[in-house]
């Protein structure tokens, strides 16, 4: 929500980015639009500048973000005074730039692709004929998509000393009862930060305007970007009217996408794509061992089966964090969502075990919201451990491995697909048994773990016979064969 980026992320992209003066000379040098604009460092060069350029005038620092410093409209040279000195206070240098009439859109470009495009309007509201301007500005903060918190998506309208201004230049206070369909501006520029809206407009955009921005974050090679542009109508293309690109944002906020036409999971879903990579799920096998106590042991099996098949394991229980076959510091609560994090943080990570148990459940919840594999061992009985089984069912994606006895604390819990249990048994006779009811079941074999009805076998690991069998059922449970062992 706050800005999305990825180790891709060029540097010499995010240097161009970060200078709006190296952005615009890079614009200009490649034929696209661009502000004209002057870099100075004195009033008395401001004041040069904007003779130069011409009323009315842009002036902003030279690099910064949410809008803090800009001024918008500037007309005359106390104006422009005023404005030197706040940009000044954001960063020493500050561009005067030529006013560019229109509205303003956030292009955002993924993986070389413009996925989605919102116009931002200024924050205001509109006059009913009886509120006040401060009643219409409560009204529009009753939004719960508006708050003030660096992660809501709107941010909430604020009624300060820059909004009390705005309204002074339009005759107004906050008391004004503005008229029926009026539109009260509180604001000089489209930043989000300063309660701006968003409208998803990305099947108006003219495709030389879509090429546009696709070229400009080719030009900074820059893998996830997003350009401010402003245009009086994004529907046609950028070389027939006055229109220039604003900024070039790395790490660019996704709030926007978030509020407007609902898009928020599909540009989510494209923006992880880019930094995953071709072929890359962005995922890892997550195995939940629930154990009323002394699950050390298997989370340490199932670790050792895991990085047998060749995927590095990072493991978490009562004992501490490994990473491989490296002890880690810190040892977080059982079941809690830093144990996750111990483990979805690790780069090297290419599998995860958690242990948990029903009382840590119970005092503490869940910390994780998917587990590939739920391995159940026994003893457990009572509602208690039932509860505690059915919130870890919930986040259950392939498959629950389960012991034979511990079969009846299923009986009060969610519904499961047959297929998805693999019963732990000790005999053949008993796995038979399961088999015949659409499950499917592990038993010993020598020094193989064999599931049926397939018959696919895994190696035991060593250690003691229960934890090894459970064990040794989660990649036969997660479709790996014995063939990928790791040498």
């Amino acid at each position: 929500m706050m800005g999305a980026g990825s180790d891709r992320t060029a540097a010499l992209g995010t240097m161009i980015a970060n200078s709006k003066l190296l952005s615009a000379k890079f614009l200009a040098r490649i034929g696209l639009p661009a502000a004209e604009h002057r870099l100075v460092r004195t009033a008395e060069a401001a004041a040069a500048a904007a003779q130069a350029i011409g009323y009315p005038l842009v002036v902003k620092p030279e690099s910064g973000s949410n809008g803090r410093g800009v001024a918008v409209g500037v007309a005359d040279r106390q104006a422009l005074d005023n404005a030197y000195q706040a940009a000044r206070a954001v960063n020493p240098g500050v561009l005067i730039e030529r006013f560019i009439p229109g509205r303003d859109h956030r292009m955002l470009v993924v993986g070389g692709r413009l996925v989605a495009t919102v116009r931002r309007d200024a924050a205001h509201v509109v006059g009913d004929g009886e509120l006040s301007v401060a009643a219409l500005m409560e009204r529009v903060n009753s939004d719960p998509r508006r708050a003030r918190g660096v992660l809501a998506p709107l941010k909430a309208l604020r009624l300060d000393e820059a909004t009390r201004a705005v309204l002074q230049a339009a005759g107004m206070t906050p008391q004004s009862v503005p008229a029926k369909g009026q539109h009260v501006p509180l604001a000089r520029t489209a930043n989000l930060s300063r309660g701006a809206s968003a409208t998803d407009v990305s099947d108006q955009v003219h495709p030389d305007n879509r090429w546009m921005a696709e070229t400009v974050a080719a030009m900074c090679n820059l893998d996830i970007v997003g350009i401010d542009f402003i245009t009086p109508d994004i529907t046609r293309p950028f070389s027939e009217v006055p229109c220039g690109i604003n900024e070039i944002n790395i790490r660019p906020g996704l709030g926007p996408h978030y509020v407007s036409e609902n898009r928020g999971h599909e540009i989510a879903s494209l923006v992880f794509d880019a930094i995953a990579g071709d072929g890359d799920p962005g995922t890892i096998p997550l195995v939940a061992v629930l154990a009323a106590a002394g699950a050390e042991g298997t989370v340490a099996a199932t670790a050792q089966v895991l990085s047998q098949a060749g995927l590095h394991t990072v493991s978490v229980c009562g004992s501490g964090i490994r990473s491989g076959n490296q002890q880690l510091c810190g040892t977080p609560l059982p079941g809690g969502r830093a144990a996750a994090e111990a483990i979805l943080a690790n780069p090297d990570a290419e599998a995860g075990v958690m242990a948990t148990s029903p009382a840590a459940i119970h005092d503490h919840g869940l910390g994780w919201t998917r587990s590939d594999v739920v391995l159940v061992r026994a003893p457990l009985d009572g509602d208690s451990d039932a509860a505690a089984l059915d919130v870890l069912l919930a986040t259950l994606s392939e498959a629950l491995v389960i012991e034979a006895a511990c079969i009846p604390v299923l009986a009060p819990c969610r519904p499961l697909n047959p297929n998805k249990l693999v019963v732990i048994c000790d005999n053949a006779h008993e796995a038979e048994q399961h088999v015949a009811q659409g499950r499917r079941s592990i038993v010993p074999d020598g020094e193989h773990a064999v599931m049926l009805p397939a018959r696919t076998r895994w190696p035991l690991p060593e250690g003691e016979s229960g934890a090894a069998l459970a064990s040794a059922a989660v990649p036969l449970a997660l479709g790996l064969t014995e063939e990928r062992t790791a040498p």
